[in-house]
């Protein structure tokens, strides 16, 4: 077992919290601790076999343009919304 300081008022909230919660505010100091240390895993956003099915369902909604870097994205929303609201 290991000591820490803490300032009072952050010493006092915290056992305000594990109170509420029902856990003692070494457990609670413990875990806040222990979630950010650990390791989180990298996720690869070029592999579709991680992603979720909503979100697969969602590829290829916006049709891809050659020139994405020179698209008009204001001026095609424009259009949308001109088109579907008759503005």
């Amino acid at each position: 077992m290991y000591a820490i300081n803490l300032n009072k008022d952050v010493f006092n909230g915290a056992a305000r919290y594990a109170q509420k919660h029902n856990v003692s505010v070494e457990s609670f100091i413990e875990s806040l601790i222990i979630n950010a240390v650990k390791e989180k895993p990298k996720f690869d956003y070029k592999s579709e076999e991680n992603l979720s099915p909503l979100i697969k369902s969602l590829i290829g909604v916006l049709p891809q343009h050659d020139d994405a870097d020179e698209f008009d994205y204001k001026k095609a929303r424009m259009e949308y919304l001109t088109d579907k609201y008759g503005l």
